[in-house]
Protein backbone atom coordinates (compact mmCIF):
# COMPACT_ATOMS: atom_id res chain seq x y z
CA UNK A 1 0.00 0.00 0.00
CA UNK A 2 1.29 3.42 -0.93
CA UNK A 3 1.14 6.15 1.69
CA UNK A 4 -0.27 9.55 0.88
CA UNK A 5 2.25 12.37 0.86
CA UNK A 6 0.87 13.61 4.17
CA UNK A 7 1.13 10.17 5.81
CA UNK A 8 4.64 9.76 4.42
CA UNK A 9 5.61 13.15 5.86
CA UNK A 10 4.16 12.21 9.25
CA UNK A 11 6.03 8.89 9.24
CA UNK A 12 9.32 10.43 8.17
CA UNK A 13 9.15 13.11 10.86
CA UNK A 14 7.88 10.93 13.72
CA UNK A 15 11.29 10.84 15.43
CA UNK A 16 11.60 14.63 15.29
CA UNK A 17 8.09 15.00 16.72
CA UNK A 18 8.95 12.60 19.55
CA UNK A 19 12.11 14.58 20.30
CA UNK A 20 10.16 17.83 20.32
CA UNK A 21 7.51 16.37 22.61
CA UNK A 22 10.26 15.32 25.02
CA UNK A 23 11.45 18.92 25.50
CA UNK A 24 10.81 19.49 29.22
CA UNK A 25 8.59 22.55 28.76
CA UNK A 26 6.50 20.88 26.04
CA UNK A 27 6.22 17.70 28.09
CA UNK A 28 5.13 19.69 31.13
CA UNK A 29 2.58 21.62 29.08
CA UNK A 30 0.85 18.47 27.86
CA UNK A 31 1.07 16.48 31.09
CA UNK A 32 0.69 18.84 34.06
CA UNK A 33 0.10 22.22 32.44
CA UNK A 34 1.88 25.50 32.98
CA UNK A 35 0.98 28.53 35.06
CA UNK A 36 -1.06 31.45 33.74
CA UNK A 37 1.93 33.75 33.14
CA UNK A 38 3.76 31.20 31.03
CA UNK A 39 0.56 30.39 29.13
CA UNK A 40 0.08 34.11 28.43
CA UNK A 41 3.66 34.24 27.09
CA UNK A 42 2.90 31.25 24.86
CA UNK A 43 -0.25 32.96 23.58
CA UNK A 44 1.73 36.16 22.86
CA UNK A 45 4.23 34.15 20.82
CA UNK A 46 1.37 32.35 19.10
CA UNK A 47 -0.19 35.69 18.17
CA UNK A 48 3.03 36.85 16.51
CA UNK A 49 3.49 33.49 14.79
CA UNK A 50 -0.04 33.68 13.41
CA UNK A 51 0.53 37.22 12.10
CA UNK A 52 3.77 36.24 10.39
CA UNK A 53 2.29 33.04 8.99
CA UNK A 54 -0.61 34.98 7.46
CA UNK A 55 1.87 37.40 5.90
CA UNK A 56 3.95 34.51 4.56
CA UNK A 57 0.84 32.87 3.14
CA UNK A 58 -0.01 36.08 1.28
CA UNK A 59 3.59 36.24 0.04
CA UNK A 60 3.39 32.65 -1.22
CA UNK A 61 0.10 33.40 -3.00
CA UNK A 62 1.78 36.32 -4.77
CA UNK A 63 4.49 33.93 -6.03
CA UNK A 64 2.05 31.37 -7.46
CA UNK A 65 1.95 31.08 -11.23
CA UNK A 66 -0.60 29.55 -13.58
CA UNK A 67 0.67 26.03 -12.85
CA UNK A 68 0.19 26.58 -9.11
CA UNK A 69 -3.59 27.07 -9.06
CA UNK A 70 -4.18 24.17 -6.66
CA UNK A 71 -1.60 25.52 -4.20
CA UNK A 72 -2.99 29.03 -4.54
CA UNK A 73 -6.54 27.80 -3.84
CA UNK A 74 -5.34 25.90 -0.78
CA UNK A 75 -3.44 28.92 0.54
CA UNK A 76 -6.43 31.20 0.00
CA UNK A 77 -8.65 28.72 1.85
CA UNK A 78 -6.20 28.78 4.77
CA UNK A 79 -6.38 32.57 4.94
CA UNK A 80 -10.18 32.41 5.04
CA UNK A 81 -10.18 29.65 7.67
CA UNK A 82 -7.74 31.55 9.87
CA UNK A 83 -9.29 34.99 9.32
CA UNK A 84 -10.17 35.60 12.97
CA UNK A 85 -7.42 33.53 14.57
CA UNK A 86 -5.42 36.57 15.71
CA UNK A 87 -8.53 38.03 17.35
CA UNK A 88 -9.28 34.74 19.14
CA UNK A 89 -5.75 34.65 20.53
CA UNK A 90 -6.04 38.26 21.73
CA UNK A 91 -9.43 37.44 23.31
CA UNK A 92 -7.86 34.52 25.19
CA UNK A 93 -5.10 36.83 26.44
CA UNK A 94 -7.70 39.35 27.65
CA UNK A 95 -9.89 36.71 29.33
CA UNK A 96 -6.88 35.29 31.17
CA UNK A 97 -5.92 38.70 32.54
CA UNK A 98 -3.25 39.65 30.02
CA UNK A 99 -2.95 42.84 28.01
CA UNK A 100 -3.79 42.19 24.35
CA UNK A 101 -2.86 45.76 23.36
CA UNK A 102 0.63 45.29 24.78
CA UNK A 103 0.96 42.03 22.84
CA UNK A 104 -0.11 43.75 19.61
CA UNK A 105 2.45 46.51 20.16
CA UNK A 106 5.26 44.17 21.21
CA UNK A 107 7.99 42.85 18.97
CA UNK A 108 7.74 39.20 17.96
CA UNK A 109 10.09 36.78 19.72
CA UNK A 110 13.43 36.24 17.95
CA UNK A 111 12.46 32.67 17.06
CA UNK A 112 9.37 33.95 15.24
CA UNK A 113 11.43 36.57 13.39
CA UNK A 114 14.00 33.93 12.39
CA UNK A 115 11.28 31.56 11.17
CA UNK A 116 9.53 34.28 9.19
CA UNK A 117 12.76 35.59 7.67
CA UNK A 118 13.89 32.13 6.62
CA UNK A 119 10.49 31.19 5.19
CA UNK A 120 10.09 34.52 3.39
CA UNK A 121 13.53 34.18 1.79
CA UNK A 122 12.80 30.57 0.82
CA UNK A 123 9.49 31.55 -0.79
CA UNK A 124 11.22 34.29 -2.80
CA UNK A 125 14.35 32.35 -3.75
CA UNK A 126 12.87 28.90 -4.26
CA UNK A 127 9.14 28.43 -4.52
CA UNK A 128 5.84 29.13 -2.79
CA UNK A 129 5.69 25.38 -2.12
CA UNK A 130 8.22 25.71 0.71
CA UNK A 131 5.32 26.99 2.79
CA UNK A 132 3.75 23.50 2.71
CA UNK A 133 6.26 22.01 5.17
CA UNK A 134 6.12 25.02 7.44
CA UNK A 135 2.31 24.96 7.49
CA UNK A 136 2.42 21.23 8.25
CA UNK A 137 4.63 21.81 11.26
CA UNK A 138 2.83 24.89 12.54
CA UNK A 139 -0.69 23.64 11.97
CA UNK A 140 -0.51 19.91 12.51
CA UNK A 141 2.06 19.68 15.26
CA UNK A 142 0.72 22.66 17.18
CA UNK A 143 -2.82 21.30 16.82
CA UNK A 144 -1.75 17.89 18.13
CA UNK A 145 -0.02 19.51 21.10
CA UNK A 146 -2.82 22.01 21.71
CA UNK A 147 -5.53 19.36 21.72
CA UNK A 148 -3.42 17.20 24.02
CA UNK A 149 -2.66 20.09 26.36
CA UNK A 150 -6.09 21.74 26.35
CA UNK A 151 -7.68 19.65 29.11
CA UNK A 152 -4.55 19.78 31.23
CA UNK A 153 -4.33 23.55 30.82
CA UNK A 154 -8.03 24.03 31.54
CA UNK A 155 -7.76 22.00 34.73
CA UNK A 156 -4.63 23.83 35.84
CA UNK A 157 -5.96 27.32 35.12
CA UNK A 158 -9.44 26.56 36.46
CA UNK A 159 -7.73 25.68 39.71
CA UNK A 160 -6.55 29.28 39.54
CA UNK A 161 -10.18 30.40 39.01
CA UNK A 162 -10.02 30.73 35.20
CA UNK A 163 -12.82 28.97 33.36
CA UNK A 164 -12.37 30.51 29.91
CA UNK A 165 -9.55 31.62 27.68
CA UNK A 166 -9.36 28.79 25.19
CA UNK A 167 -11.07 30.16 22.07
CA UNK A 168 -7.75 29.76 20.24
CA UNK A 169 -8.14 25.99 20.50
CA UNK A 170 -11.51 26.07 18.70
Amino acid sequence: MTLSFFDELVCETAMELARFRSVPLVLRGVTTGVDRDLYLDVLAGTYHTQRQTNRLTEQAISRCGEADSLLESWLRAILVAEKNQEDRILDDIRVLGGDPNRVQRSQPPRAVVAMATYAGDAIEQSSPYVLLGMRHVLNCVSLILARTAENTMRARLEADHAATGFAYFL
